[in-house]
């Protein structure tokens, strides 16, 4: 598994800990590798993916009511809801609306669409442009 990942343009290193049923993929700073990439290196070495710990930079934009993080870099959009626990996340999310933020968070396993990211933290970005 850790082959198929090592070779996707972008990633730097990959951890596999069969035992833990755990990936860690290092990816360069302006690498254009997506979630379902990864994903789909996992299937193909027949193993299931599951929740995806992230910290992935994009801007985030209103949708309406919801809150959605777009990452440039790939072309996905993730939509944001607040881990249990995390007081006024929506608000402080708000106020970064168009600016390029570092979310820190989790990607449940399966196919919504669009995926939701639990944001755990963010912080406002200095850098130009989304990476991830």
């Amino acid at each position: 598994m850790s082959v198929a990942i090592g070779k996707i343009p972008g990633v730097t290193h990959v951890t596999v800990s069969l035992n833990q049923a755990l990936v860690t993929a290092d990816l360069s700073p302006a690498n254009t590798v997506s979630l379902e990439q990864i994903r789909q290196a996992i299937l193909a070495d027949a193993f299931t993916p599951k929740e995806a710990r992230v910290r992935v930079m994009g801007r985030v934009v209103s949708a309406g009511a919801q809150l959605r993080l777009n990452v440039s870099a790939t072309n996905d959009s993730y939509d944001l809801v607040p881990a249990a626990g995390v007081k006024d996340l929506v608000g402080s999310l708000r106020k970064a609306a168009g600016h390029p933020v570092l979310v820190e968070g989790l990607i449940p396993a399966g196919n919504a669409k669009p995926p939701l990211l639990e944001v755990h933290q963010f912080s406002l970005s200095t850098e130009k442009g989304d990476q991830r």
